[in-house]
C-alpha cells in the first residue's frame, strides 16, 4: 500500500476528484473474482485506474471501500503490482470525475479493524499469543485466529480490558520507521517485512505492522463485543464485533428480546424465568399429548383389527392415511400397528399441504376434479417380518417417491393426486386400505 495514498487520510475524505487514467472491460477471471466477493453474478464489469487513489483496496483482512465514480458504482477495489484496480458497474468516457466515498461503510470497517488491533494487542501482551489469521465479514462480524488456547472466562476478561482500552481514548498513530528504528521496536507482524513498513501504534496497547485504515483515537470505536471462542487446531478462534457493527447487533438482539418478552408477558430481564415456566408448561402438555396419542393409537389399532375381521381388507400391506401428526408421532403409530397387525407391512401417509376438508373429500371419493392437483405426503413404511426397503422398491415402480431407511422402517415423501393414490392403493394386490 502507498504511504501517500488518499485513502489513508484521517479523517477520511468523503468527496474528491479523480482522473480516469485507464478503463477496459474486465476479464472473465476478474468477473468471477468480483462476483464471488459480492455474492452475485455480474453481467458486465469494467476495470479502471484512477489518480489519486482514494478508495481503499481489499487487503490486510479489511474489505475494499465502496463508493461512486461519477455515475458508476464502485463494486470492488484490489491492489495489483503497486496499482489499485477499481471495478465499476458501467463504462465511463476518459476524463475527470467527482468521486464519493461511502463514509458509513468506511467508518464501520475502520472501527472494526482498530478494534481487532486492540484485542490482538491485549492477547499478545496477556498471553504471548500471535494473531495468525484475521477476516472481516460483510456483516461486520470479525474472526481472529490465535496460536494458543483461550478459555471462556479469559474471553470475558479480554472483553473488559479491550473496552477499557477504548474508553481510555488512546491516540492511534501511524509510523513509518526506517530500518534502524524498526530493528529497535517490538511490534507484531505475521511475516518478515523487507520494504517500507507501516506501523499502527495504539498507545500503551498495541504496536503492529498493518496496511489497513485506522481511527485517530481509540474512543472512536465506542464498543467491542467478544461473542465466542472455539478451539482451532493448536489455537483458537474468537468471533467479535466492534464499533457501529457491535451497537447495531445489540439493538437487533434487544428488539428480539423485547418481542419475546411481550409474547411471554414478562420483562426482558425476567425472560429466563418466564422461559423456564413455559418449558415446564410445554413439558406437561407434551406429556398429556403423548398419553392421548397412545390411547388413540391403541384404539385405532383395535378399530383396524375389527375392520379386517369384518371383511374390510386382507393382504400383506396395511395402508392407512392419517393427519395432524409429526413424523416422530407417525413412527410411533407405525410401531404400535406393527405390534398387532396381521399384515407383513404397515404403510402410513400424512398429507403435508392442503386443507383437511379437501383431503377428506378426495379420499372418500366425494370430490372430483379435472385438474387433478398433486399434493405432497410424508410416508412411513415399516415391517417386523419382511424387508421394508424391498417393498419401497416395489412402490417406487408405481409412484414418484423419495426416501430411505432400514429393513425395519423406511420413510420419505411422495407426490400424487389424492384420488389417484386412493385408487392405486385399492387396486394393488395384497394391499389393505383401511
Amino acid at each position: 500500500m502507498k504511504r501517500d495514498a488518499l485513502y489513508y487520510e484521517r479523517p477520511p475524505i468523503g468527496d474528491f476528484t479523480a482522473e480516469l487514467l485507464e478503463l477496459r472491460a474486465s476479464t472473465e477471471q476478474e468477473k468471477r473474482l468480483v462476483s464471488q466477493r459480492l455474492g452475485r453474478e455480474l453481467s458486465s464489469l469494467y476495470t479502471a485506474k484512477l489518480f489519486p487513489e482514494g478508495f481503499y483496496p481489499e487487503g490486510g483482512g479489511q474489505s475494499a471501500d465502496r463508493g461512486k465514480v461519477g455515475e458508476a458504482e464502485l463494486l470492488y477495489a484490489l491492489e495489483e503490482k503497486g496499482e489499485v484496480l477499481h471495478y465499476l458497474d458501467r463504462e465511463l468516457m476518459p476524463g475527470t470525475y467527482p468521486c464519493r466515498l461511502d463514509l458509513d461503510f468506511r467508518r464501520r470497517n475502520t472501527q472494526s479493524h482498530s478494534g481487532e488491533h486492540i484485542v490482538s494487542g491485549i492477547v499478545h501482551r496477556r498471553f504471548g499469543y500471535h494473531n495468525v489469521g484475521f477476516h472481516m465479514g460483510k456483516d461486520g462480524l470479525l474472526t481472529i485466529d490465535f496460536d494458543g488456547r483461550i478459555t471462556e472466562e479469559e474471553l470475558r476478561e479480554l472483553e473488559k480490558l479491550s473496552n477499557l482500552a477504548v474508553w481510555e481514548n488512546h491516540p492511534v498513530r501511524i509510523l513509518y520507521p526506517d530500518r534502524e528504528e524498526l530493528s529497535r521496536l517490538d511490534y507484531r507482524s505475521k511475516k518478515e517485512l523487507s520494504e517500507t513498513v507501516r506501523l499502527v501504534e495504539i498507545e500503551g496497547v498495541d504496536l503492529c505492522a498493518c496496511c489497513g485504515t485506522q481511527v485517530e483515537q481509540s474512543g472512536e470505536i465506542g464498543l467491542i463485543r467478544l461473542y465466542s471462542v472455539t478451539s482451532r487446531r493448536e489455537g483458537c478462534r474468537i468471533e467479535m464485533r466492534a464499533g457501529e457493527s457491535a451497537l447495531s447487533d445489540l439493538i437487533r438482539k434487544e428488539e428480539v428480546l423485547k418481542r419475546c418478552a411481550v409474547s411471554l408477558s414478562a420483562k426482558p430481564l425476567e425472560l429466563e424465568d418466564a422461559l423456564k415456566r413455559k418449558q415446564k408448561e410445554i413439558f406437561r402438555k407434551e406429556g398429556r399429548i403423548r398419553e392421548q396419542n397412545e390411547r388413540y393409537f391403541r384404539m385405532l389399532s383395535e378399530s383396524l383389527r375389527r375392520k379386517r375381521g369384518e371383511g374390510g381388507g386382507s393382504g400383506s400391506v396395511l395402508c392407512h392415511f392419517e393427519r395432524g401428526f409429526s413424523e416422530a408421532e407417525l413412527r410411533e403409530l407405525c410401531n404400535v400397528l406393527l405390534e398387532s397387525a396381521e399384515e407383513e407391512y404397515v404403510l402410513l401417509l400424512e398429507e403435508r399441504e392442503g386443507a383437511p376438508s379437501e383431503k377428506e373429500e378426495a379420499l372418500s371419493g366425494l370430490k372430483e376434479t379435472s385438474s387433478k392437483p398433486e399434493r405432497e405426503y410424508f410416508y412411513i413404511l415399516g415391517s417386523r417380518k419382511g424387508d421394508a426397503r424391498a417393498m419401497q422398491k416395489i412402490l417406487r415402480e408405481r409412484l414418484s417417491l423419495r426416501g430411505g431407511g432400514t429393513a425395519e422402517m423406511v420413510q420419505g415423501s411422495l407426490r400424487g393426486d389424492p384420488s389417484e393414490l386412493l385408487s392405486l392403493f385399492s387396486s394393488l394386490e395384497n394391499f389393505s386400505l383401511l
